[in-house]
């Protein structure tokens, strides 16, 4: 409470001193503004994305190319097209729970900004889109980095990064209307407005959307609610930007997949919901985000960013058969029963706040040295409870009781120093170092009423270096050598409270060789990259106190791959894409372990171990190619043709074929129809023909398996995609 009073006092006197600043301006007309402005303009985007000449593997997505696909899905479904990416919905439409995998990087894994502020989950270190809906219609670009990626980009990338920028400052007032409707009973409307560039200096910009699905899974249904206000406030060398972005959801569970045995007979089944209906998932996270953009002169500039999310919010279940004394309940008596255990329906809780201060200095020395340093600072303040809505036996429980409290408290700092310099005319070098440190206190219990109060101290040193040859106007060579370092999650901490092999950081080391070439007609772009693993954490079956899986660390693991994405326009009116990733992803030496259990009190008998050498890591598909063909029928109506293929991925690491998600082709069809109307209005209509051909396919999943008086069984849940199905948007642009 004390810090947002504080944020809300800074941003006061910013807006007060903008406004006095403003008023000693004299003679200084709006014209004569525009140049400096769009100096300012062009520091920001230096300062925030990679150069085109970048030793690096990365995409940029414009903002007109998201609005052709943006009819309601999670931003990974607008990510789709990208090399060596993978994205998957719980409910199977792409609303609610989504999920995405670049290079077989999971969410944990990839690190995601906002304005260079991280998104990512401080504790589970994954990133819940559906708590930001229809933040697409807010976003200027997206820049997605393969590899370890910039430090600009955050501290987190470990693997892949996704640096999102929402809207500049819009300069011309507008007003924008949007509805939509679609298969599975989803709808969407979204009201958007900008001020244009005011005469005081001001503008405005805000957007409030609302989207709802049924799901295509059985009571996978999601009411997603959201907002985006944004303030900038613009002198002559400077800018002032206030974002104030917020997202409400109500997520039916759909979680748990889809059982193998169900997928022939009804591959809609949702478990979950086989006996109580009322389990959903409830949050709602704010982010405040300011900042302030200093041009020093021509060459030189900084940007000071405060940001503070608060998030609360529960998960609801419906539990059978809990022990009393893992719920700290009392013993009843009744009579001459004794009852030790109640089904009930309980919601676990997480209240967090996440707040720091970024800075970024930037300067170009001369024609060949550019120089960039930058330092962030963050606390992550968590509460997780857990509280009975209903039991069949109450015991002593009372109203909104408590029935554990556990908290965490992450702090962390970072420093980065980047410098790009020219060797020789066709020669670029640059070197990207960053230093990183973490302090976690853990405290309370868990879900079991275990103690879990720990803490976790990490220092890390992230060091990037590359070089860049351009032999000509149209291409660049390059290569890049990278190491980057990550820290347990909460659940590798308190995992398994009582072992003494504690989980260790992971570390990779990655090498990046690659060449791109554009011209007026084509655009090519091949990649080949080692990224080597130590201490890599994976599950290996084996299972905490509580019998949950945990992962634990591997010695060494790799991955290996080449890449390769090209644009070919034919005509000014036909073009076609593709994009080809091939990788082996293997670990070394692997370990699995199963539980042998007694049949007749399901007791721990012993475990049975099976080495593997240079098995596949799981959820890492061989193959990945997509496809697309743009063709502009007139002005006014375009058509984009989009195939993508998935090779199979294995759902654990034993490479076993009863543990694997088959491959799968899916193709889509966008239409997208512009009519402009009378005072610069115009009318859009877009058209999403999805799974054109009625694919019966799964893109996501999980297994365990386990031993019953030494007969083994095996489960597999998948969780499958929608069969065809059609989204139709319809907007007034005024």
């Amino acid at each position: 409470m004390k810090f947002q009073k504080l944020f809300i006092t800074i941003l006061l006197v910013v807006c007060s001193a903008g406004f006095s600043f403003a008023q000693n301006i004299k003679g200084v007309i709006y014209d004569e503004l525009q140049q400096p402005i769009k100096i300012l303009d062009d520091a920001i985007v230096t300062a925030q994305k990679l150069k085109a000449n970048a030793a690096a593997s990365y995409d940029l997505i414009q903002k007109q190319d998201i609005a052709k696909n943006n009819l309601g899905q999670d931003l990974p479904y607008l990510l789709n097209q990208l090399p060596a990416t993978v994205i998957t919905s719980d409910a199977g439409t792409g609303i609610g729970y989504t999920g995405i995998r670049i290079r077989g990087t999971d969410a944990s894994r990839t690190n995601v900004t906002i304005n260079g502020i991280p998104l990512n989950d401080a504790e589970s270190q994954g990133t819940f889109l559906v708590n930001l809906p229809d933040l697409a219609s807010s976003i200027d670009n997206i820049q997605v980095q393969r590899g370890v990626g910039s430090s600009i980009n955050g501290a987190g990338a470990f693997g892949a990064s996704i640096n999102i920028q929402t809207e500049h400052k819009i300069d011309s007032a507008g007003f924008e209307l949007a509805s939509g409707i679609g298969s599975f009973g989803t709808k969407k409307w979204m009201g958007k407005f900008s001020t244009g560039q005011l005469k005081n200096n001001w503008s405005f910009a805000g957007r409030a959307s609302h989207i709802q699905s049924d799901g295509y899974i059985k009571n996978s249904a999601a009411n997603l609610n959201s907002y985006f206000i944004n303030a900038n406030y613009t002198t002559k060398d400077a800018i002032w930007k206030f974002n104030v972005f917020s997202g409400s959801e109500k997520t039916f569970l759909a979680w748990e997949g889809v059982p193998i045995d169900s997928m022939q007979t009804n591959r809609r089944y949702n478990p979950i919901a086989a006996n109580y209906k009322d389990q959903y998932d409830q949050y709602a996270q704010t982010h405040y985000q300011s900042f302030y953009t200093k041009l020093l002169n021509a060459d030189a500039s900084f940007t000071i960013g405060l940001h503070l999310t608060n998030g609360k919010g529960f998960f609801q279940e419906f539990k059978y058969d809990q022990a009393f004394a893992n719920i700290g309940f009392d013993t009843l008596f009744v009579g001459v029963d004794t009852i030790n255990s109640t089904n009930l329906l309980r919601r676990r809780w997480l209240a967090n706040q996440f707040k720091g201060i970024v800075f970024s200095y930037q300067n170009t020395i001369n024609s060949r040295l550019h120089l960039q340093v930058g330092a962030a600072a963050n606390v992550y303040d968590g509460q997780h409870f857990a509280e009975v809505v209903w039991a069949q036996y109450a015991s002593q429980s009372l109203p909104q009781q408590h029935i554990f409290d556990g908290t965490g408290l992450k702090k962390e700092a970072n420093f980065y120093f980047k410098m790009d310099y020219q060797l020789k005319p066709k020669w670029n070098a640059y070197l990207d170092l960053q230093t990183r440190l973490i302090r976690y206190r853990l405290g309370g219990e868990n879900i079991y009423l275990m103690n879990i109060s720990q803490s976790a101290n990490f220092l890390f040193f992230n060091p990037k270096l590359g070089l860049a040859y351009t032999p000509n106007a149209q291409e660049v060579f390059y290569i890049s050598y990278s190491i980057a370092n990550k820290e347990p999650n909460r659940d590798d901490l308190i995992g398994n409270l009582s072992r003494t092999k504690k989980a260790l950081a992971e570390q990779l080391a990655d090498i990046e060789l690659g060449w791109k070439y554009q011209n007026s007609n084509i655009r090519s772009a091949l990649n080949v990259y080692y990224i080597d693993y130590k201490n890599q954490l994976i599950p290996t079956g084996k299972l905490n106190d509580v019998g949950e899986s945990i992962r634990e660390n591997c010695a060494q693991s790799y991955r290996l791959g080449i890449e390769w994405n090209g644009m070919l326009a034919i005509s000014a009116k036909l073009s076609i894409g593709a994009n080809a990733a091939i990788s082996a992803n293997k670990i070394l030496n692997y370990t699995d372990v199963l539980y042998n259990y007694d049949p007749i009190n399901y007791a721990i008998i012993d475990t049975i171990t099976q080495a593997y050498q240079k098995t596949n890591l799981a959820y890492s598909p061989a193959v990945i190619v997509g496809a697309v063909i743009n063709y502009q029928f007139s002005k006014s109506i375009g058509f984009s043709f989009q195939n993508k293929y998935v090779g199979k991925q294995y759902l654990d690491n034993t490479s076993a074929n009863e543990k694997m998600i088959k491959a799968f082709m899916v193709n889509d069809l966008i239409i997208n129809y512009i009519k402009p109307l009378k005072n610069k209005t115009a009318l859009n209509i877009d058209i999403k023909l999805a799974n054109i051909f009625n694919t019966k396919y799964v893109a996501n999943g999980y297994t365990y398996s386990y031993l019953v008086g030494g007969e083994k069984t095996t489960a597999v849940y998948y969780y499958p995609q929608a069969t065809r199905s059609i989204l139709l948007g319809l907007s007034l642009k005024f």
